[in-house]
């Protein structure tokens, strides 16, 4: 695993996520249990909050997983119930529950918000899994998204750099609107080739990034950009580019090779 916070000034290799998280927000470190991140975006969400929940556990944090749309059921720590009693003792005894409802396609949903909010009670730290990609690493927010918890601490933003070059309608969920926003763009918006498929470029990237996720949180939540798939130092150094472009003070570049094995995927 390979964590750096990128700042405009330089580029610093962290030896954990979590820590990366509060060298960009620090007021985290000093909030009252639990703090509350939702995750969104493409390209890593359940990776990412697989590992922050192995790491704050390892800690002797106690970590509670949801999802308010659908996620795919966990091979650990799963509790599939809406029972908070049982989410509870899941979290006493192993420090990591998986909290869901059955559903199709091998998914689970939200537990209900009675649920979620007596068993976060007696977590440290939540991690809510709030948006779909339909397994692309690239997205263009829908109009209802992301669906925040109640209460909400910070929101992590992720795109997958594995996107990169493609043609949108390959690794874009919500493709069509992407093409049109970036038709908006102009001179951001590479040429079309012939078959009609737009590349996407470090430039779009960051236009869409910015413009299509990013700017549609609401209200005052702090929001951190996250760029995943960081797995190549090509890719490293395409992760900086693209927050360059964004003229962003901060964000994150992750990658979570080698974490193979880690709960909660």
């Amino acid at each position: 695993m390979n964590i750096i916070v990128y700042k405009k000034e330089s580029d610093e290799r962290v030896p954990s996520l979590w820590d990366g998280i509060c060298r960009i927000l620090p007021g985290l470190k000093r909030k009252d249990s639990p703090v509350v991140l939702a995750v969104t975006g493409a390209g890593g969400k359940t990776s990412c909050i697989a590992a922050l929940a192995q790491e704050l556990a390892e800690k002797g944090k106690r970590i509670l997983v949801v999802t308010t749309t659908h996620m795919y059921r966990p091979e650990r720590y799963g509790v599939l119930t809406g029972d908070a009693a049982m989410i509870i003792r899941q979290l006493q005894e192993t420090g990591i529950a998986v909290a869901g409802l059955f559903c199709e396609n091998g998914k689970i949903s939200y537990i209900g918000d009675d649920a979620y909010e007596a068993a976060s009670r007696h977590a440290d730290v939540v991690l809510v899994e709030a948006d779909g990609s339909r397994q692309r690493p690239f997205k263009i927010m829908g109009q209802n998204e992301p669906v925040l918890p109640s209460r909400c601490d910070a929101v992590m933003c992720i795109a997958g750099l594995s996107a990169l070059g493609q043609p949108l309608q390959a690794v874009c969920f919500r493709w069509d609107e992407a093409a049109d926003a970036a038709r908006r763009f102009g001179r951001s918006c590479p040429p079309e080739a012939a078959d009609g498929e737009i590349q996407l470029s470090i430039q779009l990237f960051a236009r869409l990034w910015q413009n299509c996720c990013l700017a549609g949180m609401i209200g005052d939540i702090p929001v951190l950009p996250v760029l995943n798939q960081a797995d190549t130092p090509q890719h490293r150094i395409a992760a900086s580019l693209i927050l360059q472009e964004m003229d962003l003070p901060a964000g994150l570049i992750t990658s979570f090779v080698g974490n193979e094995g880690i709960p909660c995927i």
